[in-house]
């Protein structure tokens, strides 16, 4: 009995030469063979939907940020007496020239007041009788989408790769486990840090005005977006890599334009994260490393010529 072989993307060369009716009938069977494992996954996501949106949920309800709490000051710089809203589960650490009347301080000329709070955790809410059915189904396709992604990604590659040279096929390969990489660790850092300092500075910001009812769908696309973003960004390391090792850049590119591109993480982390100063740099700073790695590779591509 002859052994089953493994199919590599070089199995697919023969293609290149098929005619035109048949490169459609394999673009359809790609199709139709992506979806059939993205339906799948979803399927499989879907019965365990309940716990993807508890996951989803935790940075929303168990941010660092509600055990440290936060300590601000607020001085009455007006020539008249001027009324200032406190948050919620407040303590004063230290009054002056001023009175407390529940939830309000009013402060005198050159008045202030330093308290410490903790932040209350948001309460999630429907607003409309299908958004459960809704927020289950848009979570089990994406959740599918993600998971099968490794396997109909590679069913494009080997749709495309007779379109190519071997040795391309290769950098192809290369480029897409990179990718696939870089993606899933944006993900992954945009859920353990940029999304729980958004979700905190967010509160922060409400707590003064109101109590925060949040609608669960609008919670989970503001989510599902922020990761997007953030995975997104990460991108730019592979797509930098792929660059280098086809020659499209060196080493001097980066040296040229280092400057610029360390104005431009910056701007970018400010683009693609909330307005809180912390999340900000530490994504412009993440960025900005994927650009020195890079520059690294390309550094060492040309001096050992490999």
């Amino acid at each position: 009995m002859t052994p089953e072989k493994t199919l590599t993307l070089s199995d697919f060369e023969g293609q290149a030469n098929l005619p035109f009716w048949d490169h459609v009938e394999e673009l359809r069977k790609t199709i139709l063979r992506s979806l059939l494992i993205a339906a799948f996954f979803s399927c499989l996501a879907f019965s365990f939907s309940t716990y993807w949106i508890d996951l989803f949920k935790w940075p929303a309800e168990f941010p660092s940020s509600f055990e440290k709490g936060f300590t601000e000051r607020i001085v009455n710089r007006e020539s008249v007496s001027q009324e200032f809203n406190l948050p919620e589960s407040f303590h004063v650490l230290d009054l002056k020239n001023g009175k407390l009347e529940s939830s309000k301080v009013v402060l005198e000329p050159e008045g202030s007041v330093t308290y410490h709070y903790f932040l209350k955790k948001p309460v999630f809410i429907l607003t409309h009788p299908l958004d459960g059915f809704l927020i289950t189904i848009k979570f089990s396709i994406l959740i599918g989408l993600g998971l099968s992604s490794p396997f109909w990604v590679w069913q494009i590659l080997t749709f495309i790769a007779p379109a190519f040279k071997r040795n391309t096929q290769k950098h192809l390969v290369s480029f897409f486990f990179c990718s696939f990489f870089c993606f899933s660790l944006g993900v992954f850092l945009g859920f353990k840090i940029i999304l729980p300092m958004g979700v905190a500075y967010f509160l922060s910001v409400n707590e003064s005005m109101a109590l925060s009812y949040w609608s669960l769908l609008s919670y989970m696309d503001f989510s599902i977006m922020l990761l997007l973003a953030a995975g997104i960004s990460f991108e730019a390391l592979a797509v930098m890599l792929l660059l280098v090792k086809k020659g499209v850049i060196t080493h001097a590119f980066f040296n040229r334009w280092r400057k610029l591109s360390f104005l431009a993480c910056f701007i970018l982390g400010a683009l693609l994260t909330p307005p809180d100063v912390l999340s900000q740099v530490i994504l412009a700073l993440i960025l900005y490393s994927f650009y020195e790695l890079a520059f690294l590779y390309a550094f060492l591509k040309q001096r050992f010529n490999f």
